[in-house]
């Protein structure tokens, strides 16, 4: 790497008080000089910094941003991100609210077209078409922008910036994991390819960091490891057997304790709906006095004027369809408490409170209930003691149930013209994807692993700080994990059929063991197919271990072909005098269609590091 001009230098850097350079750390300090040595360079430069949790990825952008006087923007995922960023004078937000302000659509023609690409709708030219008019639309005014979390974004907005970025001359940064959760929306043109492989193909540097930050416990963090390199690039959309037993024998004490103020993770809403049962269980059984508070539910009714599609944003990641402005002027509109029955009055149309109870305030942090007053609440955070002030209003969709979720919709208006009011307080329910992107210091965390993605559980180990830190981890399958433990652990994998011994107050009794090696193996049948153990659910069953190594181990005889929304990429990439002005429809698909039939389908082709290149031979 060429010196820079120390003049130049002095020019773009600046000294930082909250975030001086030299907090930085060994290979920190090394991409933040290549960082700031791509400032100089006079076309755009696309940075991806792809590194696993914990490594100090967030700290190094921030370190960045603090430290350089050139105008930037930053688009995060959490809150407090933005407000250290603000703190700074520096323009950051979340990415769908920036996205709102980064395009300028007429209407909503922009989001009407990434509706239909997600939902399946349109071809892979409409999609072409699509994209290319909002990479000509979209306006960067800062000369660096700064893109963290990008493994969670659309594809499609991962495309656009990088290439508007390009087109405008502009300095990107691109920060994540691509070992956690992919994009949320991925369609049958990304399927099979996270953004990272996206990312990389279009980047013109990527960096990494290895050294562990975030998670300095000498127990833990070597448990951590080596649950990250058994997870690596495993895109399967269940966790199968044999990731869970390693991650038993990995993590075995934590699948016996459950603490209810823990923060409880799942993405299915049943499994949910129990723990709160649960927790309420728990609270009559300590005789604690619990007040319920009704959400309301207010909605336009089916002759009141539909609302123009410029007056709100429709968001792309996560659709809110409640009104923004309490004040919006309707017809006709309605309220009533929310009262399911029939088919749906499973769903929780009440928040109960308990004094001492801990909840979710904001989405964000983590409270303690101190007072219930007549039209407020008073709650304490957790972990800095400040105070707040709670009083009824719009929630979030977040707050309430997916399934309640779906029923609104359905029932209202095909407007979406609804919304619900309450305290914007949940009992500590919350799926995996609220996790992203944060460091859990303060709480403990639980996780239950049923139906959850590989990458949704190390992303939430990777969150927390200490093993103190992992309150617990449950499955339906611990009965099936202990007894594999315990039986021939070193040959077979067993599946048990509702078994007769139960796990009481989260501990095993010795009755209950001794149980469990009754079990004849003689009786349990050894099944020959992978996917007929995963989904055997009625017979105790067996499968050798091996079965799993072998069927990991098969290659195909060709590299899948690459992705649609690669193939647009490759192809912006191959012809950047189409970014440079706008060009008719017509030229752009007969360009395209030149492209894909010059370049017959031999995989991805995404560029590697070159020491994971494999060696041609002579």
């Amino acid at each position: 790497m060429a010196p820079v001009n120390p003049i130049l230098l002095k020019i773009v850097m600046k000294k930082s008080n909250t975030h001086p350079v030299t907090k930085l750390q060994g290979d920190q300090k090394k991409i933040f000089a290549k960082l700031i040595s791509n400032l100089f360079s006079p076309t755009s430069q696309v940075v991806l910094l792809d590194a696993p949790p914990g490594t100090g990825k967030s700290f190094l952008i921030t370190t960045f941003v603090h430290n350089i006087s050139l105008s930037h923007e930053v688009i995060v995922t959490q809150k407090h991100l933005i407000h250290d960023f603000e703190a700074e004078e520096v323009k950051a937000g979340n990415i769908y609210n920036y996205l709102k302000e980064l395009i300028a659509f007429q209407g909503s023609d922009v989001i009407a077209s990434c509706d239909r690409l997600f939902a399946d709708k349109a071809t892979l030219e409409e999609c072409l078409v699509k994209i290319y008019n909002s990479i000509m639309k979209i306006r960067i005014e800062s000369d660096v922008l700064i893109l963290d979390e990008y493994h969670v974004v659309s594809p499609w907005m991962l495309m656009c910036l990088v290439y508007a970025a390009k087109r405008l001359g502009k300095h990107l940064i691109l920060s994540g994991d691509g070992n956690q959760m992919n994009s949320l929306h991925p369609s049958r043109y990304h399927q099979g390819m996270g953004n990272r492989e996206l990312a990389m193909a279009m980047a013109d540097h990527s960096f990494t960091l290895q050294e562990q930050i975030r998670t300095t416990s000498e127990y833990y963090l070597p448990i951590l490891n080596n649950i990250r390199k058994k997870f690596e690039n495993n895109n399967e959309p269940r966790i199968k057997f044999d990731l869970l037993y390693y991650i038993y024998e990995q993590l075995s004490d934590k699948f016996f304790e459950h603490p209810l103020e823990a923060i409880y993770l799942s993405d299915d809403q049943e499994i949910l709906k129990k723990r709160q049962e649960e927790i309420v269980r728990q609270w009559k059984k300590e005789k604690l006095t619990i007040f319920y508070e009704h959400y309301k539910f207010r909605y336009r009714l089916k002759n009141a004027p539909k609302p123009d599609p410029n007056d709100y944003y429709y968001n792309l990641y996560f659709r809110n369809h409640l009104y923004e402005d309490e004040s919006s002027d309707y017809e006709e509109t309605k309220e009533e408490w929310l009262d399911f029955k029939g088919e749906h009055k499973e769903f929780p149309t009440v928040l109960p409170l308990v004094l001492g109870a801990t909840y979710i305030y904001e989405d964000e942090l983590v409270v303690r209930l101190i007072a219930i007053g007549e039209h407020s609440l008073q709650v304490k955070d957790c972990a800095t003691n400040k105070q707040y002030r709670v009083v009824r209003r719009n929630i979030k969709k977040c707050y309430l149930p997916a399934d309640m979720v779906k029923w609104l919709n359905s029932e209202c208006d095909k407007a979406h013209c609804y919304c619900v009011s309450g305290y914007p307080l949940k009992l500590p329910l919350t799926n995996y994807q609220t996790l992203q992107g944060r460091t859990i210091k303060n709480h403990k965390i639980v996780l239950n692993v049923d139906h959850a993605e590989p990458k949704k559980i190390y992303m939430a180990l990777s969150r927390v700080t200490s093993y103190g830190k992992l309150g617990g981890i449950q499955s339906s399958l611990l009965p099936s994990l202990y007894y594999t433990a315990n039986i021939n652990m070193d040959e077979y994998y067993y599946k048990i059929h509702s078994p007769k011994f139960k796990i009481n107050d989260g501990k095993f009794n010795c009755l209950q063991v001794g149980q469990m090696h009754g079990i004849k193996v003689a009786k349990i049948p050894t099944l020959q197919s992978v996917e007929e153990f995963e989904g055997n659910t009625k017979t105790n069953c067996r499968i050798l271990k091996s079965a799993y190594n072998d069927r990991e181990g098969v290659s195909t005889s060709s590299s899948p072909p690459p992705s649609g929304i690669l193939k647009i990429s490759k192809f912006f990439s191959s012809h950047p005098v189409l970014l440079q002005k706008v060009c008719e429809e017509k030229m752009l698909l007969e360009h395209f269609r030149k492209f894909i039939q010059s370049r017959p389908e031999q995989g991805n082709n995404v560029k590697e590091p070159e020491e994971k290149r494999p060696k041609v031979a002579k």
